[in-house]
């Protein structure tokens, strides 16, 4: 009684302090382990698409806060060699030791299946008395006992199971990410690790955790089946030990090998990944170029490297199967060929019917242990090599910096934080940063790593509080590696660095933008304060770029920004920094990406004599090299070679340097634009996501029936890349293997049978035949796998890898704006790891089980007779279970890949924007936020566990409800059946219960991994694709280029998106250089994003040569064309390999171009073309002299620089802009510009305001004439 009440629902009774407990928590004992809580689910989902807010919460033990803390305790208190497996044991005890009891019940009630045949054998072969017939009935009601227990028992074991596996993901998860916040900046590289452990480690580890217990079960249930099975067969009963033992002795090594081969593929999935994220980062400037067909080349070899490591993998893998089949396979023919061999030499023994299906039996309930434990192993040892990486990773040095800061701690006391000293050399005295400095430099040398050269040399100076310092100097000098020293993201050689221990609003050179909107990008997790607010994008100049969105301050930025300009994007990125409101800002050149006007207003609202730093006493230290917002300085730092040259105030500056800031006092380089009117009434707050943006994915969700209920072209598509001829030979190996092993039984009951009449006779016949029929299921299977996992896998891996990085070159611009990149990059990461290795392992499973089944299944009717009458009720149970399942299954899967995104998207922001979050002291919040994306994935992470567990149990009530029935027929129908007919049909009942087991579980696993190809398949249809048709080459010639009346949108066929560009007409004759003007967000990158096909044309048409671009194929197109984007580009791999990634230039030509950008001393000193590139060794004008020596080796006709010039010095701009007249004297040269002061080096200038050409003329004639640009260039002058 009181166990009934205990299980019993008591909703009504719940006091309010429990109300928000969740639907599995409200059920009994018996409603939780028995998934009862699960049928709503199975409900909604078969009557309608479900999303993720209709799954059941999960509880709290299964939420990251708490898996975490329990962890984080742990790890604390553990040392030594495998510290974090240790620590996660500790930690999660509970759910561990939870699932001992259930599995050993299981085992337990396992054990009873041979004595029950035993029994009902000797009970067929007794004669039928009244005793003997309620003997009969009793039969009944123990198989109806047995068999329930089984199913109860492994429904509360894989429970348990499933809920460590779910509490061990959340714990590593959030362990990964806290490391990830608190992990030093300088190397991004390094950092991104934490994405292929959060995905691809930390998924193998989960699948250890539910084969853990099978480990020590398997070998408690080989021990009491080999002591069974010695009363049957004597000394026979070591042979399956035996050979158990010879395949785990030859699976050890095998083992090893299999972790060895793992972690160089994984080492290679790492590479891919990584590069396919750099080219999915910077696609604006990949399409640009024109660099689709190299990166799609770059990364198929990658992919092919990979594949090619995952095949001496797989080929393991393969090894360990066929010795876990031989296990199963081998064992009952070599127990009786043993045993017969005992009896033929001792004339005292034969097989009988009793004893030759008892023994089967045994054997395989000792078999299936033993093959569990041969396949969990690997899994497991695999697993210690996961663990161990991300040990690895946790214990990599942490930032001083951004380390908790106790009260009692010296640096506080003293009223600085030492950033770093050289620990061996001579110490330094230490001292404090007064109260009137925010940092100092003390004889510091400082490299970007500890492998790089220092780029800053014997450093001393002090930075005052509430003052604004600007840096300045030529392009290399070290301006970004002071302030990133500053904010702690570089490695201090020597000396000594002390900051006062405050918050930073620090903002880099490439502006790190969230994909959320403009609101939460600005105001972060500061509270909103509208007023502020509305000051803070006032000063930044966004009045006139917000007022603009339909959504206003709720539009979406996109992944890094690519919704927005690259001028709206700098200022969003400096409006952070306002909005903070810390008392020490850190800007990287925040003003390149502005127009010189635009610059100037912004300035004067931030650093004027009323300015929102001024009012506020900020300090500020700003690297710049817009030189008209030097006079708005309190002290200049000039830096030439990684030396401090002068500090002082502008003052003295221009006494000392007067030629370094004449340009500066005649503010030749601004540009004048209207000063913005009023700003759009800032919108709610949304915070983390857009709820419009799950709406519209709801509602799409909806139309697609297909999440529901599926689609059979999946298995015809995966097929097609297959082979249809290798997939059809893996079908017949498959069908062979499942009738040869099966149909043993019947040949053993034969073998028995004659025994029972002529004891021993014919040995050699029946010997032969069963060696016969064993070797045949064992080749089988063999030729089986190989072709699956090694010919079939290496095939469909390839393809469809293929397809997707085809689909997304292929996509127009327009499509990465609205798009995710952390959804795109979770397809090649997780879609690609199910693809590679989660579906060939359970697609091998499922179709080994499945023909096991279909043959028994035929056989039982053919030897059960009657049971037959039964088969309908059975096929039609399980055809309404599989589709009712699949209904549910197919979404929650779905549902989980896509979960998995948003935290894919959430690991990828933060270690982009590591820098900003540190500076900032966010660590909490974006903690907090990955909380809750990570508790967000565990609810259809469990789900599909519980509603998989479910069908288990519904099937196994069935293989329990099928046994019943076959032992009521023959206890009514006794003398129709023989003893070898029910021991062949009570042995195929126990393959059937084992077999549909696995088959279950293998399909359910292998419906989520092919889920991974129909994100493939779906992807390629969905995914727009530019235009494919048109001339590839040999049109482009002079690069006269023409516009019509050409208007232009991001999506032509959308009424909601507004032009960007209106009716614009002029023409360029061949050979001139234009210059390209106007204010952020007038349509200047837009205007060559439409010459380059990226961007739709709506009305009018665009000719060069007299050719219609719109007849060009895209990619021909920007291939023919040389283009440098703001942001350059480079592939990874060498300097040679980013020059020349087709093998074409020779290498003369490469150091000529080099020479010519003045980069070749420097690129001698860094190892030479052939040492690999990157980027942190070198600063942003560097970089954008490279890109402009790459240019030079490949000239065409017309040259394209999108704001190439915006974030150098001046002398560097001369510089490049001298080069392009003498190197490019015969090329057409289209350049986006923001200064001025170099306009006369132009042909004509395009004045671009709202999308509209204002004016086109030469400069000289507009400045001749009253005209737009005149009156900004007269008032750039009085300015």
């Amino acid at each position: 009684m009181i166990t009934v009440l205990e299980s019993a629902q008591k909703v009504k009774f719940i006091q309010p302090v429990y109300q928000n407990v969740t639907v599995e928590e409200i059920h009994g004992f018996w409603g939780r382990n028995l998934f009862a809580w699960v049928l709503p689910l199975f409900r909604n989902a078969y009557r309608s698409i479900i999303c993720l807010d209709d799954l059941p919460d999960v509880d709290s033990t299964l939420l990251g806060q708490n898996s975490e803390a329990r962890l984080a305790q742990t790890w604390s208190n553990t040392h030594g060699k495998y510290r974090l497996i240790k620590a996660t044991f500790r930690a999660y005890y509970r759910p561990l030791l939870s699932a001992i009891i259930p599995r050993i019940l299981l085992a337990g009630f396992t054990f009873c299946q041979p004595f029950l045949l035993s029994a009902t054998i000797e009970w067929m072969s007794s004669p039928t008395t009244a005793k003997g017939q309620q003997y009969g009935h009793a039969l009944v009601g123990a198989y109806a006992l047995v068999y329930t227990g089984i199913a109860v028992s492994t429904a509360i074991y894989y429970r348990q199971a499933s809920r460590l596996a779910a509490v061990v993901r959340s714990g590593l998860i959030a362990m990964i990410h806290e490391q990830t916040l608190a992990l030093q900046s300088t190397d991004n590289s390094k950092n991104a690790d934490a994405v292929a452990l959060m995905g691809t480690d930390t998924t193998r580890i989960i699948s250890s955790m539910r084969s853990l217990h099978e480990i020590w079960a398997s070998l408690i249930s080989v021990v009491v089946a080999i002591w069974l099975l010695e009363n049957q067969v004597y000394v026979a009963c070591v042979v399956p030990a035996v050979i158990a033992v010879g395949c785990i002795v030859a699976t050890t090594p095998i083992s090893a090998r299999c972790g060895e081969a793992q972690k160089k593929w994984v080492g290679h999935i790492q590479e891919r990944l990584a590069v396919t994220t750099t080219m999915l980062e910077d696609i604006k400037a990949v399409k640009m170029m024109g660099l689709e067909v190299v990166l799609s080349d770059i990364i198929t070899r990658c992919r092919k490297v990979e594949l090619g490591a995952s095949k001496r993998f797989r080929k393991l893998i393969v090894g360990v199967v066929m010795l876990s089949s031989v296990s199963v396979d081998l064992s009952p023919y070599a127990v009786f060929l043993v045993y017969t061999i005992i009896a033929v030499a001792k004339h005292d023994a034969q097989i009988l019917t009793t004893q030759a299906f008892t023994t089967l039996s045994l054997i395989s309930i000792l078999t299936t242990p033993l093959m569990s434990f041969i396949q969990s192993l690997p899994t497991v040892t695999q697993s210690i090599g996961c663990f161990d990486r991300i040990q690895n990773y946790c214990l990599r040095e942490r930032s001083s910096e951004f380390l908790p800061i106790h009260t009692k701690s010296k640096a506080l006391i003293d009223g600085s934080v030492e950033l770093s000293q050289v620990s061996g050399a001579t110490k330094a005295p230490r001292r404090s940063v007064s109260c009137d400095q925010f940092v100092s430099f003390q004889n510091t040398f400082i490299s970007w790593t500890a492998e790089s050269s220092p780029v800053i040399h014997d450093l001393t100076l002090f930075i005052p509080t509430g003052k604004i310092v600007m840096v300045v100097g030529s392009v290399g000098c070290g301006k970004s590696a002071l302030l990133r020293t500053i904010t702690g993201q570089t490695q201090i050689d020597r000396g000594t660095v002390y900051r006062a221990p405050v918050k930073i609003a620090y903002c880099p050179q490439n502006p790190w933008i969230i994909n959320s909107s403009i609101q939460d990008n600005i105001t972060g997790w500061t509270p909103l304060d509208r007023k502020w607010y509305e000051l803070t994008i006032s000063a930044c100049g966004l009045e006139d770029d917000i007022s603009k969105f339909p959504q206003g301050s709720m539009h979406i930025a996109g992944s890094s920004g690519k919704a927005l300009s690259g001028g709206q994007k700098q200022r969003v990125a400096l409006a952070r920094a306002v909005y903070s409101r810390l008392p020490n800002v850190v800007l990287d050149d925040a003003f390149s990406g502005l127009d010189a006007q635009n610059a100037r207003i912004i300035g004067e609202r931030l650093f004027g004599y009323d300015g929102v730093f001024r009012r506020t006493s900020t300090t500020v230290v700003l690297a710049t090299h817009t030189r008209s917002l030097l006079p708005y300085a309190d002290e200049v730092i000039l830096l030439e070679n990684g030396r401090r040259v002068i500090q002082c105030t502008y003052q003295e500056l221009i006494d000392q340097l007067p030629e370094y800031t004449q340009s500066s006092l005649n503010n030749n380089d601004n540009e004048v634009v209207t000063e913005p009117n009023g700003i759009t009434e800032p919108k709610p707050l949304l915070r983390h996501e857009s709820t419009e943006r799950t709406e519209s994915q709801s509602t799409e969700a909806k139309k697609n029936l297909a999440r529901r209920d599926g689609s059979w072209s999946i298995y015809s598509y995966y097929a097609r890349k297959a082979g249809l001829l290798q997939v059809t030979f893996f079908a017949a190996l498959f069908l062979a293997y499942g009738f040869t092993t099966q149909s043993s039984s019947i040949w053993l009951k034969w073998w028995s049978d004659a025994n029972e009449t002529h004891p021993n006779s014919d040995i050699g016949k029946y010997l032969g035949v069963y060696t016969v029929i064993s070797l045949l299921a064992i080749l089988s299977l063999g030729a089986g796998c190989w072709m699956l996992i090694v010919e079939i896998v290496g095939n469909t891996s390839l393809a469809l890898h293929s397809d997707l990085l085809h689909s997304v070159l292929r996509a127009p611009f327009s499509f990465f704006q609205k798009t995710d990149i952390g959804s795109i990059m979770n397809r090649f990461s997780q879609d690609m790891e199910l693809i590679d290795f989660g579906l060939p392992i359970n697609a091998l499973n499922f179709v080994e089980a499945l023909s096991l089944c279909v043959v028994s299944l035929v056989l039982l009717c053919v030897v059960g007779k009657y049971i037959t009458i039964a088969l309908p009720f059975v096929l039609i149970t399980i055809s309404v279970l599989q589709h009712g399942y699949l209904r549910t299954s197919r979404q929650v899967r779905l549902l989980d890949i896509e979960a998995k995104g948003l935290l894919f998207s959430h690991f990828q922001e933060t270690v982009n924007g590591l820098s900003v979050i540190q500076s900032l002291g966010w660590q909490p919040q974006l903690h907090q936020q990955c909380l809750a994306k990570l508790d967000v994935t565990q609810k259809p992470f469990y789900m599909l566990y519980c509603i998989r567990q479910g069908l288990k149990l519904a099937l196994d009530i069935l293989v329990m409800l099928l046994a019943v029935i076959l032992v009521a027929v023959v206890t009514a129908l006794k003398d129709r059946f023989s003893a070898g007919e029910i021991g062949v049909a009570l042995n195929l009942i126990i393959s059937i219960s084992q077999n549909l087991n696995t088959a279950i579980e293998a399909w359910t696993e292998m419906e989520i991994s092919l889920g991974a190809v129909a994100r493939v398949q779906e992807f390629m249809k969905e995914t727009p694709a530019e235009a494919s048709a048109g001339t590839e080459e040999g049109w482009l010639t002079r690069a006269d280029i023409r516009f019509d009346n050409v208007s232009t949108g991001y999506r032509s066929d959308s009424a909601c998106d507004r032009p960007i560009l209106l009716d614009l007409s002029f023409h360029i004759p061949c050979g001139q250089n234009i210059a390209v003007c106007g204010p952020s967000g007038s349509g200047k990158t837009s205007l060559i994003m439409t010459i380059l096909r990226m961007l739709e044309i709506s009305q009018g048409r665009i000719t060069i040569d007299n050719v219609d671009i719109s007849t060009i194929h895209p990619a021909a197109l920007r291939a023919q064309i040389t283009v440098i984007p703001q942001d350059p580009f480079f592939l990874p791999g060498t300097l040679r390999y980013c020059f020349n990634p087709t093998g074409t230039l020779s290498e003369e030509r490469i150091v000529t171009a080099i020479k010519k950008v003045g980069l070749w001393d420097s690129i001698c000193r860094k190892g030479g073309l052939d040492a690999t590139f990157n980027a942190l060794d070198w600063s942003y004008g560097e970089r954008q002299l490279l890109a402009l020596a790459r240019a030079l080796t490949t000239p065409s006709p017309l040259l394209i620089l999108d704001e190439a010039t915006s974030g150098v010095d001046w002398e560097t701009e001369s510089r490049i802009l001298e080069i392009i007249e003498q190197e490019c004297a015969t090329q057409t040269v289209i350049a986006v510009v923001h200064r001025l002061r170099h306009i006369e080096r132009f042909d004509k200038v395009a004045l671009l305001q709202h999308g509209e050409l204002v004016e086109f003329d030469a400069p000289s004639t507009l400045l001749g004439r009253e005209s737009e640009f005149r009156k900004l260039h007269t008032a750039s002058q009085s300015g």
